[in-house]
């Protein structure tokens, strides 16, 4: 079974930007969904009716078994301006993951298209 935070980060892989469940305390009202809402950030407006329309395989998947989904898109302007901790702890996090996978990338097999160069050929002006 997929949990919340699994079905977030499949979200932000999909996507490529900052995702979150909203947190409960700063949700306001009651409506279908309040539980399920979800904050997409770094969204401008031309670009969220894409995405929104792109979500849609992911968005039944997880309707199917979490009941009905919000999403909430942020502008990067808003993105910044609101919830720039948020969004920087999400870029640090990134970076750490990056530096926990790259020493595995590097000491993995090596691929038949991988290049061993240890001398670079003559500059055109050094050759002449």
């Amino acid at each position: 079974m997929t949990t919340r935070e699994e079905w977030a980060e499949r979200i932000q892989a999909f996507t490529g930007r900052p995702v979150r469940w909203a947190p409960a305390d700063q949700l306001w009202g009651d409506y279908d969904g309040r539980n399920n809402t979800i904050e997409i950030f770094n969204v401008d407006g031309p670009e969220q009716r894409e995405l929104y329309h792109r979500l849609r395989s992911l968005r039944e998947d997880l309707e199917s078994k979490l009941g009905a989904l919000i999403v909430i898109f942020h502008t990067r302007k808003e993105s910044q301006r609101l919830y720039s901790d948020f969004i920087t702890r999400q870029w640090v996090a990134e970076a750490e993951a990056a530096k926990r996978i790259t020493p595995q990338l590097a000491s993995g097999p090596r691929l038949a298209t991988d290049v061993e160069q240890t001398e670079f050929p003559p500059r055109r002006e050094e050759a002449a």
